[in-house]
């Protein structure tokens, strides 16, 4: 009885095994125990935006013999509509008396510039084509921090790579003179040439356009640290310059620091703000004009209250030229309202 109990429970437990284990059937039971891995791989995702991508070649005129070009810069560039829209940054195409692209099939051809903006380093070209491939746009994603990404562009001429990366920080400041963007910051390299290009993430959609690099104050480059203007900044601004040719902001003319949360103490109530300290007012300008002065404190605009993620400088940039703004001022602990006359601010 013994021995029969054995070879019965022997038995059910290779029935178990024949049923919940079918690769036994057929002679692959070592896969069990040695299943190869699979390859990551973000092939599907490169194919996806690699054609969308175009180098950027700026030719400036010979100094010596007016009649030649030089080339002067390499660059990259997104293709944002199919009837030969190219997004770029601005200082791709500095000083260029003639711009060539040249697309992911090789095929070079002359474009023409239809807008720039300084300020956001961002410029929008236009060539002779119809039926190219886009980058696909997804408005639902949100990039945040610790997605992975993939950049895409021309450096130093070598024709088109892939550089990978994760996104290390969102909503980053100051990071060019004079510049009202929010940058991407990621580790994914972008040297020379990669500007203008594309930055992915895993499934092929548009992150943001390639910028610049973090340099410190004794201009040495630091590697790991990148910047991108995210894919809804550029896009919006894309869209005003295929419009009108520029990017319209307004200006009122004052410069200032964004301050923490404080707690103000005013007559008839406590305020806990965020706000511009106004640290200079231009002259003649229609701050000036209104009566806002250094040392004020703005802790809203119309109905926008400045927040720890939004710069008010934003604000003030989205105000209509021409348009009446209400400033709520802190000002020596009471809270009063100006009204300041829009003008639009010089590129």
């Amino acid at each position: 009885m013994k021995y029969v109990k054995t070879v019965v429970f022997g038995i059910i437990i290779a029935v178990l095994l024949l049923v919940f284990f079918p690769n036994i059937r057929s002679g692959k039971f070592s896969s069990l125990f040695h299943q190869e891995s699979s390859v990551i791989s973000y092939n599907q995702a490169v194919n996806k935006a690699a054609p969308a991508v175009v180098s950027i070649f700026s030719l400036q005129a010979n100094n010596t013999r007016k009649s030649t070009l030089n080339n002067s810069s390499l660059g990259s560039g997104v293709i944002i509509q199919s009837t030969g829209y190219i997004l770029t940054n601005e200082h791709v195409i500095q000083g260029s008396t003639a711009i060539r692209v040249m697309l992911s099939n090789g095929q070079l051809l002359p474009a023409k510039v239809i807008g720039k903006d300084t300020i956001s380093d961002i410029a929008v070209l236009k060539i002779d084509a119809s039926n190219l491939p886009i980058i696909t746009v997804n408005y639902k994603y949100k990039p945040k921090v610790g997605d992975l990404v993939l950049a895409i562009g021309n450096p130093y001429g070598l024709g088109q790579s892939v550089s990978q990366g994760i996104i290390s920080a969102i909503g980053k400041y100051n990071i060019q003179p004079n510049s009202r963007n929010q940058y991407i910051q990621t580790d994914a390299a972008i040297n020379a040439g990669n500007s203008g290009g594309a930055l992915i993430n895993s499934r092929g959609e548009f992150v943001g356009l390639n910028s610049s690099v973090f340099q410190n104050n004794a201009k040495v480059t630091t590697e790991g640290i990148s910047f991108v203007i995210p894919y809804s900044q550029a896009i919006k601004l894309t869209n005003e310059i295929i419009k009108n040719g520029k990017v319209i902001r307004g200006y009122v003319g004052i410069t200032g620091d964004t301050i923490m949360p404080n707690l103000y103490q005013t007559k008839n109530k406590n305020y806990k703000i965020f706000g511009l300290l106004v640290r200079a007012v231009a002259k003649g300008s229609p701050a000036e004009k209104s009566g806002i002065k250094s040392g004020d404190i703005i802790i809203q605009i119309n109905n926008e209250k400045p927040t720890s993620n939004k710069n008010i400088s934003e604000a003030i940039a989205e105000l209509k030229p021409d348009s009446t703004a209400i400033f709520k001022i802190l000002r020596k602990n009471k809270i009063i309202s100006v009204h300041v006359n829009v003008e639009e601010l010089k590129n």
